[in-house]
């Protein structure tokens, strides 16, 4: 990851997303890692499945949308969770990409109740629980 930083950085910046949400999350959905996955996934489907959807006549949107899609959406779930919680967690990222205090996500801004010389503990792990709400609820929801 840490090869790819200075490329990513010029590419979100000459896009216009430096210190944008979406600087932080564009770049982790095309991630080397998702298409690997979906890939090793897709190569245990059974192919005598898809074969005779091309004999009864679907074509290939219709074979990937009621066919492929059904069976993959376990896996679709779990790389959605796994790209979500490295996301979320990547705070050396989000730490490069955003700059000003508004657009701070919360793992950053959790970070940030630390100081040099006095911590709230109190406040510092109440700032880490809800930070790990976000998290359960995608969980859950997959």
């Amino acid at each position: 990851m840490f090869v790819a930083l200075v490329p990513l950085v010029r590419l979100v910046s000459a896009w216009g997303f430096h210190n944008t949400l979406a600087a932080v999350i564009l770049p982790s959905v095309g991630w080397p890692f998702g298409i690997f996955l979906m890939k090793q996934f897709s190569m245990t489907l059974p192919t005598d499945i898809l074969e005779a959807a091309k004999i009864d006549g679907c074509s290939e949107l219709r074979t990937l949308t009621q066919i492929v899609v059904p069976m993959v959406k376990a896996r679709i779930g779990a790389l959605a969770i796994f790209t979500f919680i490295s996301t979320w967690n990547d705070y050396f990222m989000q730490l490069i990409m955003l700059n000003t205090k508004a657009k701070l996500t919360l793992p950053l801004g959790v970070a940030t109740m630390q100081q040099e010389f006095a911590t709230n503990y109190g406040v510092l792990m109440a700032g880490a629980t809800l930070a790990a709400v976000p998290i359960l609820i995608v969980f859950f929801s997959f």
